[in-house]
């Protein structure tokens, strides 16, 4: 079973591409001055590596990378200052699939690199979200 369950990883993991945005952001005025961030980051999976702790649980830890920009906007009409950062990291969580249940376990970011090193970043965060949106949720659907 465990080279059925390696390509079924694989196939859900492997080379797929993460987008996230997130609007943080809010006007006010009559010249509707906008205040607050926006989130972007743009990336893609490598090859996943994949350890077996038995036929049903699979350790998956997923290399990721990609350019992350925020747009911080200072309150004064449309002006925002810009962030931009590559970054690049491994992500691993903990794949349980029996034949009547699927678990997730999340081990969260294990390692971190490129222009961020800080994993609470928010350019490893909006990876992280897109990771979930994206990739690892395609892990609970069979």
């Amino acid at each position: 079973m465990s080279e059925e369950f390696k390509s079924y990883i694989s196939q859900r993991v492997d080379n797929k591409g993460i987008d996230y945005f997130r609007d943080d952001t809010s006007t006010s005025g009559w010249l509707n001055n906008r205040s607050g961030n926006k989130y972007y980051f743009s990336g893609q999976t490598g090859i996943a590596e994949i350890a077996f702790e038995n036929d049903s649980i699979a350790v998956i830890t997923i290399p990721y990378q990609g350019h992350y920009r925020r747009k911080n906007y200072i309150g004064l009409q449309e002006e925002y200052r810009t962030e931009d950062k590559d970054i690049n990291g491994k992500y691993r969580v903990r794949l349980t699939m029996t034949l009547f249940n699927t678990n997730l376990e999340d081990n969260g970011i294990i390692e971190t690199g490129g222009d961020v090193d800080d994993p609470g970043h928010d350019a490893h965060q909006s990876a992280k979200n897109g990771l979930h949106e994206d990739v690892i949720q395609g892990l609970l659907r069979r």
